[in-house]
């Protein structure tokens, strides 16, 4: 059999060997299902909404930190998360997707991830080139593209998301690997020299952070950067192009009254720009979401 899927994972038809659609589900907005069949009934294994196992005994979703009840819209356990005081949704212990299952999904019961597309970026007086991974973990990549004014001393800011993988040493090399999505803002003091536009890949590590779901919080962070010039042709568009920038920066993850957790990032980025250099002095946070791990 083989089974076919919407954009929120949902089982929408199970098709046979000949090609032919043996079963089909409809789903109301928050998973409960209306099944219809084209054909002999299909031996269903219960995988339904967002993919996720329907126990048909008890009427509930297996979403492993809990169970879902459909014709509920809640979960029937309280959130292990304590959620968001910036974010009011987040405080509701039974609450599903933040009661938007439309654009969302939750398959471990604890954090709603949003489908959907991501855009980078970031803007400051003065020349920025820094990280775009303000996540604290083993993080993967981030692209984003920086316009800038010149200027000596000022104020920066930057956001942004990146794919953010972590793995937790002591359940060894099979066990504990994580993997998610991380979503960023920061602001603070910088002083720079240079303007244009860049664009840089960037890669961070953290020795302390075990699971994607540790990676949310706030954050402090110093670090700098430096753009030099290659030479090539007389264009500002060849100019662009055509110069090499690297940055570091430092990060130290704190609760929110700004005492340090312990969990630190080390972040190197590297991409191309107008020549000059940057330093900054940031405080942001970071929002993690954990699509998988084992």
């Amino acid at each position: 059999m083989d089974y076919q899927h919407d954009r929120l994972g949902s089982v929408r038809q199970i098709i046979d060997s000949a090609g032919a659609v043996v079963k089909y589900y409809t789903y109301e907005p928050f998973g409960r299902a209306v099944e219809s069949s084209d054909g002999p009934q299909a031996t269903s294994d219960g995988f339904m909404f967002t993919g996720q196992y329907f126990d048909a005994q008890i009427g509930e979703y297996h979403l492993r930190a809990r169970q879902y009840n459909p014709k509920l819209a809640r979960f029937t356990a309280r959130d292990p998360v304590f959620g968001d005081f910036q974010q009011p949704l987040t405080l509701h212990k039974y609450l599903y997707c933040q009661n938007n299952p439309i654009n969302g999904v939750d398959p471990l019961g604890e954090w709603a991830v949003v489908i959907g597309g991501s855009l980078s970026g970031n803007a400051q007086p003065g020349l920025l080139l820094n990280t775009l991974t303000k996540g604290f973990g083993i993080m993967g990549y981030s692209y984003g593209l920086s316009a800038l004014v010149e200027a000596e001393a000022g104020v920066g800011g930057t956001v942004g998301s990146g794919l953010a993988f972590a793995h937790d040493p002591d359940k060894g090399w099979t066990k504990g690997w994580s993997f998610g999505w991380v979503n960023w803002r920061a602001g603070g003091l910088s002083v720079a020299s240079g303007s244009g536009a860049s664009l840089t890949t960037d890669i961070g590590i953290s020795p302390e952070a075990n699971r994607v779901r540790d990676l949310g919080g706030y954050f402090e962070e110093v670090g700098g950067s430096v753009a030099v010039a290659i030479p090539s042709g007389c264009t500002w568009l060849s100019r662009i192009f055509n110069n090499a920038s690297i940055g570091f920066t430092a990060s130290r993850s704190v609760d929110a009254r700004g005492n340090p957790t312990g969990i630190h990032l080390y972040t190197l980025s590297a991409g191309t720009g107008l020549v000059g250099w940057e330093g900054h002095l940031y405080k942001g946070k970071t929002t993690a979401y954990e699509w998988w791990n084992n």
